[in-house]
């Protein structure tokens, strides 16, 4: 939790097909008792940067506002890391809450009776 902003959710699937594209969530919650200006505009899966859009939006006092990216399943197991800015008055943008969550390779599991071939097929009645 940080000291204007919490990142209260990141949401996106536990496990990916490598080369299908990920969708992530996050929701951020402004702390302040004012309205603050919010981005999430430094989130990685590896050296992916996630720009969500690059979207700031100014955030009601204890109000949650939600940003959107997505990505490309790599070949390997990911974090997503992100961080929550705020725009202070000084008019600078300031790192302030940080969150992660992993996302695993999907791997259709083998089957243990291997491939089954119908080789004839009669109807009962």
């Amino acid at each position: 939790m940080g000291q204007y902003s919490d990142i209260v959710s990141i949401v996106a699937p536990s496990s990916a097909v490598a080369g299908s594209t990920v969708n992530v969530e996050v929701s951020i919650k402004n702390l302040c008792s004012y309205a603050v200006s919010l981005t999430a505009t430094k989130g990685r899966v590896g050296d992916t940067i996630l720009r969500f859009g690059t979207v700031q939006r100014v955030v009601n006092a204890g109000q949650t506002a939600t940003w959107y990216d997505s990505f490309i399943m790599p070949g390997s197991n990911v974090t997503v890391s992100v961080e929550s800015w705020y725009k202070g008055s000084d008019g600078i943008w300031h790192s302030d809450d940080y969150a992660e969550t992993k996302i695993n390779l999907y791997s259709t599991p083998a089957s243990e009776f291997g491939s089954i071939e119908i080789t004839r097929y009669e109807r009962r009645l």
